[in-house]
Parts: structure tokens; sequence; C-alpha cells
């Protein structure tokens, strides 16, 4: 930074990153690789949960990082509401600095300025599937947190227009900044050896997955594949019992999940809602063809690289499963659609984009 008088240090609260990697986890760890990585005269104090040590292990922090490690004594990897109250008893220690909180489930209500990272709304966008307490979140912290950010950060122009549409947050005062796509590892693991459709992600109501489970059933007696839905499970899944085709695998990471990317005839995300949705990039970058939503950030992320259905039509899905399972030339205009897509989402350029944002909001404290 040019500006010898701005502030040099930035808190940042990592602990949402824990033993499973989810979106939310995938977001921290491009972020810190990369700016350890990237000249800057910040210094960083960055707050993790122990838990997250052994996805830390490749990441060689520089001299003007300060890492601190939270135990499960105090809060587990998964608790939600403790990690909450954990941010803002650690930004009002900070109160005279800036604080950086990569979702919305960390916001801050006082003590240190704070830069959010709004993941996305689905809790007020589909209420249905939510607990209450969930909605009293958004509901009456959110726009508290909201109001008080120096600066919030959104993954798409989609959840730029939804918090201004839910919240009448200034447009101004949203920072769009694209995720990248991380490069999948090759740890040489098989695929299943014979021909599948691939779900992944985590499988929670909106995700859709039973409506495509409809849509497989009206055309598993016509195609070769199988259904493979893996992801770690949270809602109920309605599968005939005498189906032996469609296979829940649970949770998968890293050279597994590749493996079945890169081995799928086709990748699916019915999603009805996503703040940014990664999972169908990485399904690109793996060469894999690609079906998904005409819903929320969807269309904007995928572009023309993606074929678009109606997520809550069963038909519309067996439709385009089987035209791409079918249609060759198809299939490739979408493979290099989608190494095309994914080449311009770097995370290089999401964490340069972080950096000046934070140099921004650091000058403007000292003015």
């Amino acid at each position: 930074m040019s500006n010898q008088s701005v502030p040099a240090k930035i808190t940042i609260n990592a602990t949402h990153l824990g033993h499973r990697i989810n979106g939310i986890g995938t977001y921290i760890l491009n972020l810190l690789h990369q700016w350890t990585l990237q000249p800057s005269n910040l210094r960083f104090e960055v707050y993790f949960h122990e838990r997250a040590r052994p996805h830390l292990a490749a990441i060689a922090f520089p001299q003007n990082f300060q890492l601190h490690w939270i135990g499960s004594r105090l809060f587990p990897d998964t608790a939600n509401l403790r990690r909450l109250l954990f941010s803002n008893c650690l930004a009002i220690a900070r109160s005279a600095g800036v604080v950086f909180n990569p979702s919305q489930l960390e916001m801050t209500f006082a003590g240190a300025r704070a830069i959010v990272t709004v993941q996305d709304l689905i809790p007020i966008q589909i209420k249905d599937h939510y607990q209450k307490k969930q909605n009293y979140f958004y509901r009456f912290l959110v726009p508290r947190g909201l109001a008080r950010a120096d600066a919030i950060i959104a993954p798409s122009k989609a959840t730029q227009q939804a918090l201004c549409s839910y919240y009448q947050v200034p447009p101004e005062k949203v920072t769009i900044i694209p995720y990248g796509v991380r490069k999948m590892p090759d740890s040489g693991v098989a695929p299943p050896a014979r021909k599948y459709i691939l779900f992944a992600g985590r499988i929670v109501p909106y995700r859709n997955i039973n409506t495509l489970i409809q849509a497989y059933l009206k055309i598993q007696h016509r195609v070769e594949e199988d259904l493979i839905i893996a992801g770690e499970i949270c809602c109920d899944l309605i599968i005939p019992e005498s189906n032996h085709r469609i296979i829940v695998r649970g949770y998968v990471d890293g050279g597994e999940l590749a493996a079945l990317y890169r081995g799928a005839s086709a990748f699916v995300f019915p999603s009805l809602a996503e703040g940014f949705g990664l999972p169908p990039l990485e399904a690109m970058s793996c060469g894999c063809p690609v079906i998904t939503t005409d819903e929320a950030s969807l269309p904007e992320v995928c572009q023309n690289a993606a074929l678009i259905v109606a997520p809550r039509s069963a038909d519309s899905i067996a439709a385009a499963l089987t035209e791409v399972l079918s249609n060759q030339h198809l299939r490739e205009r979408l493979i290099c659609e989608g190494f095309r897509r994914v080449a311009d989402l770097t995370w290089e350029k999401t964490a340069s984009a972080h950096l000046r944002l934070f140099e921004k909001v650091l000058q403007h404290r000292t003015q």
C-alpha cells in the first residue's frame, strides 16, 4: 500500500474451516493460500479451529501471518451458535481494528469494524426448509450486522440483488467478487467401473435431489448410466427400495471427488437456490458436461457452459439428461465451453480483489 498511515493488520475469523471441507471452507482455504503467495504490506491475524490443521499443512505461511488455534473445548467445528458468539467476542477484543468474516454465519454486531462475505440468503429465500432459529437470525440479526459492516462481499450479482431486495442494502456497499475454481487433485483414485450420472454437494432440501431421482427413474430403463449421489446427507432421500442403480455415496472430497467428476457421463446440479455454485464449475474443470437450473446465481455463474433446465420439473431434467447422454455434439460443446468458463475464474483473481477491498476499507478508516 502506498499510504504509509494505513493500519497494516486485518483479523480473519477462519473458524468456519473444520474437519470437513464445504463450500465456505473451500473459499477460506483458497483465499489464504493465494494471500501467502501475493505481495502485500498487510499483516494477517488468523483464527482457526484446531480440526482444520490437516487442511493447512500444504500452506507455507510467511512472517506477515500470525496464526491462532481454537480448541474443541471452546466449541466444536460444527457449532454455529458458539462460533457466532466467538466471532463477536473476537470483534470486541479487536475493537480498534478491522475483522474479516468469511460468511454471514460469523457476522458481528459490536466491536471492530467488519468486512463480511454473504455467501447466500437461502434461509430467507426458501423458508420452509429451515428451523425457526435460523429464520430469526436472518430476519433480525443479519440486518444489524449488514448495517454496521464497512463493506460487504457477495460472490454473484444474484446474491447482491438479494441483499438489496431483502435488506435494502445500498448496491454500492456490496462488492461482487466471483469465486475461483480449485484445481481438482489427481490422486490416481479410479472412478466406478460402470457408467454413471453424478450429483455432488451437500444434500439439503433446496438442492432438490428428490426431483433428480424422479427424473432418473423416468429414463433409467433407456440409459446405461447409474445415478451416483455424493455428499453429506442432511435430508431424506426418496429412493425405491428395489432400485439398485441409485447409489448414495455420502461425503467425499479430494481425490475421490475428482475421480467421480472425471468419470461421470454428466453432472446434474438441480438446485433451487445458490449464492454462487462451485460444484458445477468443479465438474466443468474435470471435463464433465453439466446440467443445472435457471435459479438464482446458477445461470450467471455457468453462463453458456451448462444445459439449463426448470428445476421443479422432473420431465425437464429427464429430457436434458437424455439429450446430453445421447448427443455427442452437445456433449463436446458443453465440455469445451466448460473449460473456457473455468479458465476465467481463478482464485488468484478472487484473492487479489479481496486484498484491494481490504486496503480500501483500511484507508477509509484513517481519513
